[in-house]
């Protein structure tokens, strides 16, 4: 098994010292591409973008078969509801495999973020609406825009994890496999870690 240095360089995700946003722009033609950004680097500090890093985080602090993971991001909006370049991670005990690499086709629905809490919201939270707002559609509006920035946290993992579980949000861009020393990975992973405090 050819195992390949993931390294960090100048703020960059390097495989074998070659940037990845320079691997991704070969695959997909588009020069601008070029520009991306490691995903692993600070967001947006609007609130939700706090918390879509802090999403992203847990995911890198729990990698799994199979899952998506955020690599590149685009520099202007540096969140999640944007341009999004994922590995697909395949793990061994002494590896970490990008067994392809995705280009996020699926978009960004304000309105489903809105209303992604109303089926995983507490007995309490019903209450709640019902005595303070009332059971209409449009109480239910009138208690979301209340609680926006209280729930905002639960209403970012709800979104993303439904997100990046779903297949047809993404769309494979390479096949190639990318194997890196598990160690070594993780060593680079907390090099972005520390250039967030």
């Amino acid at each position: 098994m050819n195992i390949i240095k993931a390294n960090i360089r100048h703020e960059d995700i390097t495989i074998d010292e070659v940037s990845l946003s320079w691997i991704t722009a070969g695959l997909t033609g588009d020069a601008e591409d070029c520009m991306l950004i490691p995903a692993w680097m600070p967001f947006n500090s609007d609130l939700q973008g706090e918390y879509e890093q802090r999403f992203l985080w847990e995911m890198l602090d729990n990698l799994k078969d199979g899952m998506k993971l955020p690599v590149l991001i685009c520099p202007s909006d540096r969140d999640l509801r944007c341009t999004i370049i994922a590995a697909e991670i395949k793990l061994t005990e002494d590896t970490v495999i990008f067994d392809g690499l995705y280009n996020k086709t699926g978009r960004y629905s304000h309105t489903e973020f809105r209303n992604i809490l109303f089926e995983d919201l507490s007995d309490d939270d019903f209450v709640d609406i019902y005595v303070n707002y009332g059971s209409s559609a449009d109480d239910f509006e009138h208690w979301n825009t209340d609680h926006w920035t209280s729930h905002m946290k639960q209403r970012v993992y709800a979104y993303y994890s439904r997100f990046f579980a779903d297949e047809s949000n993404f769309t494979l861009l390479s096949s190639d496999r990318y194997v890196f020393d598990r160690k070594e990975f993780y060593k680079c992973v907390d090099e972005f870690r520390d250039n967030l405090k």
